[in-house]
């Protein structure tokens, strides 16, 4: 079988439907064998029967990974695909029509590539508000956007791929398994299970291409388009970078990186505090400061829970560390 397409879901049974009936409308090369493989991470919806209906238009699957967690899920999809290549996409995306094509193709031009990826772009439920407008340049990474050029390029470490929208040759993903600690439980916010999982990849010196032609959409609904939205994505990435920050060798000790994320999320919720008193959030260059607080204060939440020995930090969905007088209130949608 030439290709698996790996799709994990949790409970988004309409948006579920959605994605797969767009794959129904996939232009497959005449000579391509494919199946699409659900993993079910112990929905409780209507995903089954959205499942089951699927099962009579397309060559579907699906499986379920009782632990919680998408990188759970996505080891589940690794050990249990038949194809020769592994295409992840997820629950809330809409692929191009020529996009499983696309990826075959380009497997093709590079023989020696272990990865592939391509754009994500917004499919927004609503209208942006003004503030997202303004500031996309600052927080277009909290509403899917991954756009690297109409070009083909081999990937490094500073351009690889989305998890909505990348393939990896299967021998090779099973020799690379995702990180329990990273990617979403639930309603949290740490993410980053793929990128990790890449970046590892190149290290091992396996190369990448971006491949612009694969394209999908990601949809963002309206009530992501808030100011709280944006403060508890960015406390994820900050929960994230510190996770991957402790599995690396060379680190500093955890008092002293404490101590430095603290200071920097104290100095960045001052600075934001003051931003405000010329005028609404989310209307300045504010949005900046809240981006740096919120994530040094899921870098500082992710470190104290490492140093107190619990299993893996806080993935709960807003931020929960630092003086509450330190957290301003962002759940204003201006």
């Amino acid at each position: 079988m030439d290709a698996t397409i790996v799709i994990c879901t949790w409970n988004r049974a309409s948006l579920l439907a959605q994605t797969l009936e767009r794959m129904v409308s996939l232009a497959v090369p005449a000579a391509v064998k494919w199946e699409v493989l659900v993993v079910a991470n112990n929905c409780t919806d209507e995903s089954g029967e959205v499942l089951s209906v699927f099962a009579e238009k397309l060559p579907l699957r699906w499986t379920n990974e009782p632990r919680q967690g998408q990188s759970h899920a996505r080891n589940r999809g690794t050990s249990e695909a038949r194809g020769k290549w592994i295409l992840w996409t997820d629950d809330d995306v809409l692929v191009n029509t020529q996009w499983l094509g696309e990826m075959l193709a380009a497997a093709d031009r590079h023989p020696n590539a272990a990865f592939l990826g391509g754009p994500i772009v917004p499919w927004f439920e609503s209208t942006p508000p003004a503030w997202i407008v303004a500031n996309w340049q600052v927080v277009q990474s909290a509403f899917a956007l991954r756009e690297l050029g109409d070009a083909e390029f081999e990937c490094d470490a500073r351009r690889l791929p989305y998890g909505a929208n990348f393939a990896v040759r299967t021998e090779i993903q099973r020799q690379f398994a995702y990180d329990g600690r990273l990617g979403r439980v639930a309603d949290g916010q740490v993410r980053g299970e793929e990128s990790q999982m890449l970046q590892r990849l190149l290290e091992a010196g396996h190369r990448g291409h971006w491949i612009p032609g694969a394209r999908v959409q990601h949809f963002i609904p309206t009530d992501r388009l808030t100011l709280d939205y944006v403060r508890r994505f960015y406390y994820g990435i900050g929960q994230t970078e510190e996770l991957r920050r402790q599995g690396r060798e060379t680190q500093p000790s955890a008092l002293a990186a404490r101590l430095g994320h603290w200071t920097s999320a104290v100095t960045a919720e001052s600075a934001l505090r003051l931003c405000r008193l010329a005028g609404p959030l989310g209307r300045s260059h504010s949005i900046r400061w809240l981006v740096r607080a919120s994530r040094m204060w899921g870098r500082l939440a992710a470190c104290h829970t490492a140093h107190t020995h619990e299993s893996h930090c806080d993935n709960s969905a807003g931020p929960a560390f630092g003086p509450q007088d330190w957290r301003c209130s962002a759940g204003s949608s201006e």
